[in-house]
């Protein structure tokens, strides 16, 4: 009777936290604020922006930013800047309020900024998509953990 108790607690808690885990094996109360976390899950996921065509390094080179999980150099390491506004860096490490990338998914935009990113008619990122976003670069936009 004692060992049946234990295991009923064992599944009971097991299947208790498997509504918290996500399809990339994180629990989703915190995500890893991580490029390569990002990039699975908001860029790349869902059929996102990475994937979609319009930020895709080989299907739409000429439009500019390429999001595929191979851009952490340039977008970060290498310091791009925005093609839209070529005073701002996409990424500012430690400062989501200076990354035109934090900047383009809440729609806070500078003086010829352009549109925010997803554009209409896509579906806008949700609160938690940029609040992770914003988090990871704040938190000094690291590549993994």
């Amino acid at each position: 009777m004692k060992k049946l108790g234990v295991w009923s607690a064992l599944l009971l808690v097991g299947s208790g936290l498997v509504g918290c885990v996500d399809n990339q094996g994180l629990l989703n109360d915190n995500p890893e604020a991580t490029w390569n976390y990002i990039q699975r899950k908001i860029f790349a996921g869902r059929g996102g922006c990475a994937v979609s065509g319009c930020h895709h390094p080989y299907i739409n080179p000429e439009k500019g930013l390429a999001l595929g999980e191979d851009q952490y150099g340039p977008i970060v390491e290498q310091a791009m800047l925005s093609s839209t506004v070529p005073t701002m860096k996409l990424v500012e490490p430690g400062d989501k309020s200076k990354s035109f990338l934090y900047l383009k998914v809440t729609g806070v935009l500078p003086v010829n900024g352009g549109e925010v990113m997803p554009p209409y008619p896509a579906e806008k990122l949700s609160d938690e998509d940029i609040e992770l976003i914003g988090r990871w670069i704040d938190e000094g936009a690291v590549k993994a953990k």
